[in-house]
């Protein structure tokens, strides 16, 4: 069954291919999300800052085919220590090679 991985940070919505880290057995961690392009929302990334320069909560989702939810992980006092840009693709928002997120606590709810 093909999934679809979202990601949820400072009001920006995206979608990425790959994750790495996320381990709710230590309460701090590091993940890494790979191939991420964000949604078209002109008013968050405009001006100086990004939502990726904000520290706060970050959700991460995994859905089935028809976007129903299979789980989701919430990191908690999240924020991106590094990220690697890339070119969007047309008519998409910014997109990433990588985003480097750490987080002080993290959560799991299975749906």
């Amino acid at each position: 069954m093909k999934t679809i991985k979202t990601i949820l940070i400072a009001g920006a919505l995206g979608e990425f291919n790959e994750i790495s880290g996320l381990n709710t057995d230590t309460k701090r961690g590091t993940i890494l999300l790979k191939n991420v392009v964000f949604k078209p929302q002109l008013e968050l990334w405009a001006g100086y800052g990004t939502p990726l320069d904000k520290k706060g909560t970050v959700l991460i989702e995994e859905k089935d085919e028809s976007g129903l939810s299979i789980m989701t992980w919430k990191l908690l006092n999240a924020y991106a220590t590094q990220f690697s840009t890339n070119t969007p693709i047309n008519g998409s928002g910014p997109s990433f090679k990588s985003i480097e997120l750490s987080y002080e606590d993290i959560s799991k709810e299975v749906s």
